[in-house]
């Protein structure tokens, strides 16, 4: 938690892409603004002044987004890996003047999600594992067999989503035919695909 100004903000989550804080005004009843922002920007102003003037010139329907009382879950997506921001919040009156500090919580989203394969072979059933680098993130995984797989840059349909592979190849005899597939849903405009040979 990092508390700067008049609102406590407590991080609820936090990985490569999207973070959820909760936000809580110290004084009943104020009325506040918040959101988010690349800290590289934030860092383009020499007060918090002017960085508030920016924000409400950027935000022309600040009098509809304005809140009052706990905000107990803001979430913010589609944020850049391994990234800094700053989630700002502020009290402001109708004409989008801040009549409170602006408290800042400053982050840096994690390393991009990956996966860590497994096999368990016993005769002709393979049991395979997948463990993602974040235990809150969706994904599927999916089984081919090479000979599926053995066509350059071949493309296959799973669950209405078109997904592009390189023929992989295995010299193992015992698992020649596994190939372990994991991908990534949770963001909306990038379907990111990791694919391992089971070795």
């Amino acid at each position: 938690m990092l508390v700067e100004g008049d609102f406590s903000i407590d991080i609820l989550g936090l990985n490569d892409y999207a973070i959820r804080c909760s936000i809580s005004p110290k004084t009943e009843g104020t009325e506040y603004l918040y959101g988010i922002i690349d800290r590289a920007t934030y860092d383009r102003f020499s007060s918090d002044d002017y960085f508030w003037d920016y924000i409400i010139e950027n935000t022309p329907d600040f009098a509809d987004r304005k809140v009052s009382g706990d905000t107990p879950e803001a979430s913010f997506e589609r944020l850049a890996p391994q990234t800094q921001y700053v989630v700002y919040c502020a009290g402001i009156d109708n004409e989008g003047n801040n009549v409170t500090d602006v408290s800042l919580l400053k982050f840096t989203t994690g390393a991009p999600l990956t996966f860590r394969l497994s096999q368990e072979i016993d005769g002709a059933f393979a049991n395979l594992i997948v463990t993602p680098s974040y235990d809150d993130r969706l994904y599927f995984n999916y089984a081919f067999t090479v000979r599926e797989c053995d066509k350059p840059r071949a493309e296959y349909t799973l669950y209405g989503l078109r997904v592009r592979m390189r023929s992989l190849h295995t010299d193992d005899k015992a698992v020649q035919d596994l190939l372990h597939y994991a991908g990534s849903l949770c963001r909306r405009s990038q379907l990111r695909t990791h694919l391992r040979q089971i070795l």
